[in-house]
């Protein structure tokens, strides 16, 4: 499960538009800290990503000196949370919670210290 988590959020990053200016593809990745293109300083501050195409929100999260840090979201197309999680040095800490389309919680598992203890 470990595994699975963190190649989620990899393919999250493949396709990132972040706001600010900041836009990502996939010839763009970031390596372990993400700067701004052009800069040798490293990123601070919230991204956006929308669903291709649209103006519907895909995603939400943060960089703090360009390691992912705080709240990320991923959501459904009607709007709804599909994951929300925490981010610490740019691990998963804390819960992380999966629900249904129609809000209801799914998953949650504890990603303290990389338990990954489901409830």
């Amino acid at each position: 499960m470990k595994t699975s988590f963190k190649f989620f959020i990899l393919l999250l990053l493949l396709s990132v538009g972040c706001a600010k200016e900041v836009i990502l593809t996939d010839e763009t990745l970031p390596d372990e800290i993400f700067y701004v293109e052009g800069t040798n300083k490293p990123y601070t501050g919230k991204c956006v990503v929308y669903y291709k195409n649209t103006k519907d929100l895909h995603y939400t999260f943060t960089f703090e000196n360009g390691i992912l840090n705080g709240a990320f979201k991923s959501y459904f197309r009607n709007g709804k949370v599909e994951y929300s999680a925490n981010y610490y040095d740019g691990e998963l800490a804390g819960n992380l919670t999966k629900y249904q389309e129609n809000g209801a919680v799914e998953l949650t598992c504890d990603m303290t210290n990389q338990s990954q203890r489901s409830r």
